[in-house]
């Protein structure tokens, strides 16, 4: 897929939040849960990875609790609702820190 905006190349955002929209569309059908799905799914996976990371320096309860404050961010909630590449980045970076450190 190739993302255009007014006849020119769309350069400002990097593709992959359109490539995952897109496949999820493509097998989900064309609506707003298949759209923002990607988006929920990497926040989601944000939130495990900061438990498990905190898990590892922390009490179970600090992870938990750090956890629950990124689950419960608004901010976390607008960026998912509003498909932006801030969520993919912000929970795709947490997964690869995690992931470095052998979580």
């Amino acid at each position: 897929m190739h993302v255009y905006q007014q006849g020119h190349d769309y350069l400002d955002k990097p593709p992959l939040l359109f490539w995952l929209s897109s496949l999820s569309i493509m097998v989900l059908g064309i609506s707003n849960i298949a759209y923002k799905l990607p988006s929920v799914l990497i926040a989601i996976l944000g939130i495990y990875s900061t438990y498990r990371f905190s898990r590892i320096w922390y009490s179970k309860e600090k992870a938990l609790v750090s956890s629950l404050i990124l689950a419960s961010c608004q901010a976390l909630f607008l960026i998912t609702n509003d498909v932006r590449t801030d969520t993919n980045l912000l929970g795709l970076t947490i997964f690869q820190f995690g992931n470095f450190l052998n979580i």
